[in-house]
């Protein structure tokens, strides 16, 4: 059985779809990609990730025989493998989409962050995180990271033994 299939696409051009096989877990399944697929993925991730493996080269020259189509698939193959063993993959929408791992596996689905805002020069420092699930709330206690401001902060509500401590009264928060 080849692992590419030969086909005429609607405007009467011959096009050349490659099967790939996924199996994860116990589940498997079969989908046939044209070499625009996976071009189009290793754009998407090159944007987000680092030290990709080279996707086989695009000719300009449509693949005649089955062993020059045999060859690219052989390369894809490896393209895919290597990518495939990245742990930074079993996130990546681009890349779960490719293998459709969402519409068959529904239960793994991942979500991604998504920014909401962001602060930029701030010098505060995260102290403690508390999430409420429940809620979905992420609650981040910040302090000062200079460390001058951090010193004249303790030196400022430093009490000596000898002075009394002073006591909050309950009309003093009127």
């Amino acid at each position: 059985m080849p692992e590419f299939l030969r086909t005429v696409d609607e405007r009467g051009n011959e096009v050349v779809f490659y099967k790939v096989y996924v199996s994860l877990g116990r589940r498997k399944w079969m989908m046939e990609k044209r070499f625009n697929n996976f071009s189009d993925l290793d754009k998407l991730m090159r944007v987000k990730h680092a030290n990709l493996p080279k996707l086989p080269a695009k000719t300009y020259f449509k693949l005649k025989t089955d062993q020059e189509i045999d060859s690219r698939r052989a390369l894809l193959h490896s393209y895919l493998q290597e990518i495939v063993n990245r742990p930074d993959m079993r996130t990546s929408p681009a890349f779960r989409s490719f293998l459709e791992i969402d519409e068959q596996i529904p239960e793994s689905v991942t979500y991604q962050p998504v920014k909401m805002a962001e602060i930029s020069d701030l010098t505060l420092g995260a102290r403690e995180f508390c999430y409420v699930e429940s809620r979905g709330f992420l609650f981040v206690a910040m302090s000062e990271m200079n460390i001058g401001s951090r010193l004249d902060s303790y030196i400022t509500n430093f009490t000596m033994p000898w002075e009394k401590k002073k006591t909050k009264k309950a009309s003093d928060n009127d």
